[in-house]
């Protein structure tokens, strides 16, 4: 938990009841010159009907920016409104020009890109002299119930943790 994302959590949850169930993040090797295609992250476990008609969004990824991130350095794009869009993202061939403009930058150190995973997103060239990371946490709506497997069973006595 922390001060500047519990409360947006809060809002877009609804509820404290939220669950910290993933990790990971994005990296740019500096001279990648690819764009990555656009795609959506996982939404694990059982869901009644398309995700893309939740009210509340099943799973949302904090990415942390370690440092500043600018036009240059690889920044995520992501596309507005596709959590909605049914259809499945475009070939990096079929990408509109302006999908490929929609870079989430300039960013500084300190700042987190908050989205929900139905988003479309996708990495573009890092022409800076160093790689770029944007770790991340998933959070799980009270309502997911997401099932990872090693979700299903208790990893950590509540005691250790406190």
């Amino acid at each position: 938990d922390l001060p500047s994302t519990t409360p947006l959590l809060r809002a877009i949850f609804g509820s404290d009841d939220y669950l910290a169930a993933g990790a990971g993040g994005d990296v740019a090797l500096a001279g990648a010159l690819e764009y990555q295609t656009l795609h959506m992250d996982a939404i694990w476990g059982p869901h009644k009907g398309q995700v893309q008609d939740f009210a509340v969004p099943p799973v949302v990824t904090v990415n942390f920016v370690l440092k500043d991130l600018t036009a240059i350095d690889g920044p995520m794009r992501k596309i507005p409104g596709s959590h909605r869009w049914r259809q499945q993202p475009p070939s990096l061939a079929d990408e509109p020009e302006w999908m490929r403009l929609s870079t989430v930058c300039p960013l500084p150190a300190g700042a987190a890109i908050v989205r929900d995973n139905r988003c479309w997103h996708g990495g573009t060239p890092n022409l800076g002299e160093e790689f770029r990371a944007l770790p991340n946490v998933e959070y799980f709506a009270p309502s997911s119930g997401p099932s990872l497997g090693w979700l299903d069973r208790a990893t950590m006595p509540i005691e250790n943790w406190r």
